[in-house]
């Protein structure tokens, strides 16, 4: 014999499920192959029922978030056109403010303007004035010279 074979001597057989000696299990009862095949399909049968609930609550509750996100959606529908509509509004009261001022400087213009013409036109109507009392005096002059020839 090889020194290995003297270090790691071979079992003369295989030993079995059941060992011929029964010392350590006399109080055991000895289960068969069957019996244990069933036992682990009924383990496996239950995994897979709770696999199947577990996959079922899983596609409960994306579901629910595609509906929410459905929801989401239709809310935010609105929001997607509010960036634009915000840009437009600010530019339209832009404009509408630039528009208001020119306005009111035109108007201070044309009044500015208008007090010019008013001012001229006083003026114009103080020289009529002026000019109808000299007149008026000449007719008054011209009335008692007459008087005073007849």
């Amino acid at each position: 014999m090889s020194e290995y074979g003297k270090l790691f001597p071979i079992p003369s057989a295989v030993p079995r499920d059941k060992s011929k000696i029964n010392a350590d299990t006399a109080t055991m009862n000895d289960i068969t192959r069957e019996e244990l095949n069933a036992l682990l399909e009924n383990h496996q049968l239950k995994a897979d029922a709770r696999l199947k609930e577990f996959e079922g609550r899983v596609a409960d509750g994306l579901l629910k978030m595609d509906h929410s996100l459905q929801l989401l959606d239709k809310d935010l529908s609105g929001v997607r056109g509010l960036k634009g509509t915000i840009i437009l509004n600010s530019v339209l009261s832009v404009i509408a403010i630039v528009g208001i001022s020119i306005a009111v400087m035109a108007y201070g213009v044309a009044n500015f303007d208008s007090g010019r013409d008013t001012s001229a036109a006083l003026q114009e109507m103080k020289q009529q004035s002026f000019e109808t009392r000299q007149l008026l005096e000449q007719v008054k002059a011209q009335q008692k010279a007459p008087h005073g020839n007849q």
